[in-house]
């Protein structure tokens, strides 16, 4: 997993997200992968991918962070989850591997009755625990 963003809380905390991590390499491994045709960019999306799939088979959806400190991921996903696609598909691209559309369909398929709503938007963020889903804020980040 790629580290994905460091928090000040009295000390440096390591998240790991697999939604934040397949952003990356859609936006930058396989353009990277393309430009250069280094196999290291393709090789790292490619054992991302097998982690995605792999988490999928622990969890309904992926939680959005692992704590490095904690050893555990959180109890929830916020819609931002809907970022990981993007990595997914630009490892579609190159590849055409049927396998790799099949996680992605996966991964969305599992995200779509958690979080859109009927006007098009998505809710904020899925808490494990409760099964349900907090209302979305009115900013469009999570909305991509």
């Amino acid at each position: 997993m790629v580290l994905s963003r460091w928090k000040d809380a009295g000390g440096l905390t390591e998240f790991y997200s697999v939604a934040d991590a397949q952003f990356l390499i859609g936006w930058g491994w396989i353009p990277l992968y393309k430009e250069t045709g280094d196999e290291r960019f393709l090789s790292g999306s490619q054992l991302l991918l097998d982690a995605t799939e792999r988490l999928l088979g622990e969890f309904d959806i992926i939680p959005m962070d692992y704590i490095e400190t904690e050893g555990k991921w959180k109890n929830y996903t916020i819609n931002e989850a809907g970022f990981g696609p993007e990595g997914i598909a630009a490892l579609y691209e190159v590849t055409k591997d049927e396998r790799t559309c099949e996680i992605g369909e996966l991964y969305m398929s599992r995200l779509l009755p958690k979080f859109q709503r009927a006007d098009g938007l998505w809710e904020r963020k899925y808490n494990f625990d409760t099964k349900t889903a907090s209302p979305t804020r009115h900013h469009t980040r999570g909305q991509g």
